[in-house]
């Protein structure tokens, strides 16, 4: 140590303390020109690096695609719990023009959550103020919207960033990605790519010969036009899923007739966690429920952590031949078939005889109701094409319509729609052509460093992935 120098002068220069933002400010130089002793260096020569072996020189790039629930949720691990804002760059590319995920996308009459929305939130914001025990579409996207702004979760999105390719590039170790935007395609690369597009992101139109020949309103659950009026129309609905069944209840008050075309049954069943609330469809929070909430964050977590141990005890129906499998499904078909009005040819047509939990369950307050109305009919015969005029069945009849709702669901297969390339070239939809594998529904053989949120074969609701 020369005179007059201490400790804190040494460190003060020492690059492996401090690299002052500059992540090569510990590699050695580099001879200009490269050369040693009158000789070109040999092409594997490295300058000497001054910091420990294994010390960071750069941040990790990591890019998510789509800006829902998942991303948001990730990025406030990223920013806010663990702080990697100094070894980690990341970027969300969101294709449409807002954030939202698919309770943006999804506004058609009726939308909402059939798990209870108190555990339907991001566990760092639970939200005393939710009107009811299950939030409507709206609301959701209101409070999530109101969380992102709350701690910023929105800084890493870039919207109106489609991803129309990703490519691993194994020489360099990484991800290769084409983006499409308004003012054409971007180019960008990364270590660490993440899919957090959800499986009801790809809606598709159903494959019916005909489909665009139809001369009146067509659409799409998952493209609503709330400019259109369906008041005294004669109105057709294809598909039982969870969208169709909130749809019709919500148009039968208004519709002239409507019919819902039906291929499969499918249970209706009790929402998830409804025993908390007695059995019941619904609950609407009191004013004086929500302040008790807000007041008492220990109260609001009980409950929520109540019902949570009520919406897992579920799992066990969903257990092929278990004892509460076979109680489970006479408790539904018996409570279908009184919803129905006891009507046998209906309940034969909408009880399935297959176990509960073979097609998503789901809750329909109001649907089964609705086939006891006048002006509401079933058809359980396959559609043969659709028509200028309406929709004709395999045994030649025509059902005339004003319009028709294909409520006909999403691409659930996981295989993305545009070429997601790993390995040897080999592609995600070539891979899974057959059959998703999935290492614990997160990450696939064949492509390195590529993660999924919401993979093939994870659990949904037992537990809520959100809690």
């Amino acid at each position: 140590m020369s005179k007059g120098s201490s400790m804190d002068d040494l460190f003060a220069n020492d690059p492996t303390v401090q690299l002052d933002g500059n992540p090569d400010g510990a590699n050695g130089s580099t001879p200009d020109p490269p050369v040693r002793y009158g000789q070109p260096l040999p092409k594997e020569w490295i300058p000497m690096y001054k910091k420990p072996m294994r010390t960071p020189t750069r941040k990790l790039q990591v890019v998510t695609i789509g800006a829902g629930i998942s991303a948001m949720g990730m990025t406030y691990k990223f920013h806010e719990e663990h702080k990697l804002d100094d070894i980690l760059e990341h970027t969300i590319y969101e294709a449409n023009d807002d954030i939202g995920g698919t309770w943006l996308v999804n506004k058609y009459p009726g939308v909402a959550c059939d798990v209870p929305a108190h555990i339907y939130c991001f566990p760092f914001a639970p939200n005393p103020d939710w009107s009811a025990y299950y939030a409507s579409g709206g609301e959701i996207l209101e409070y999530f919207k109101r969380t992102v702004k709350k701690y910023d979760l929105a800084r890493d999105v870039k919207c109106g960033h489609r991803v129309e390719r990703a490519a691993f590039n194994e020489g360099k170790g990484k991800w290769e990605l084409s983006i499409g935007t308004k003012d054409g395609t971007i180019h960008d690369e990364c270590d660490v790519l993440v899919s957090a597009t959800g499986f009801l992101s790809h809606w598709r139109w159903p494959s019916i010969p005909g489909l665009h020949d139809f001369n009146g309103h067509l659409c799409h659950s998952a493209v609503w036009d709330s400019e259109y009026d369906f008041t005294g129309k004669k109105v057709a609905v294809i598909g039982n899923g969870s969208s169709a069944i909130q749809i019709v209840p919500q148009l039968v008050e208004k519709v002239e007739r409507l019919t819902n075309f039906v291929r499969r049954a499918t249970y209706i069943t009790p929402g998830l966690g409804s025993a908390i609330i007695g059995g019941k469809s619904q609950h609407v929070y009191t004013e004086e429920e929500k302040q008790k909430f807000r007041e008492d964050p220990e109260a609001l977590k009980e409950y929520r952590k109540k019902i949570q141990a009520g919406s897992n005890r579920s799992f066990d129906m969903f257990v092929k031949q278990s004892e509460a499998q076979k109680v489970g499904r006479q408790q539904t078909a018996n409570m279908m078939k009184s919803r129905l009005n006891d009507d046998e040819g209906l309940a034969k047509k909408l009880i399935p005889e297959w176990e509960v939990g073979c097609r998503r369950a789901t809750p329909g307050p109001g649907y089964l109701e609705s086939y006891t109305r006048d002006n509401v009919s079933l058809v359980s015969t396959s559609i043969d094409r659709i028509e200028a005029d309406g929709i004709r069945t395999v045994d030649g009849q025509v059902h005339e319509f004003d319009a028709i709702i294909c409520a006909t669901g999403f691409d659930v297969s996981h295989r993305p729609p545009w070429p997601l390339v790993g390995l040897n070239g080999l592609s995600l939809s070539e891979a899974w052509k057959d059959e998703p594998a999935s290492y614990m529904s997160l990450a696939a053989a064949q492509f390195p460093n590529f993660f999924m949120f919401s993979g093939k074969h994870r659990k949904v609701s037992t537990p809520n992935l959100l809690c």
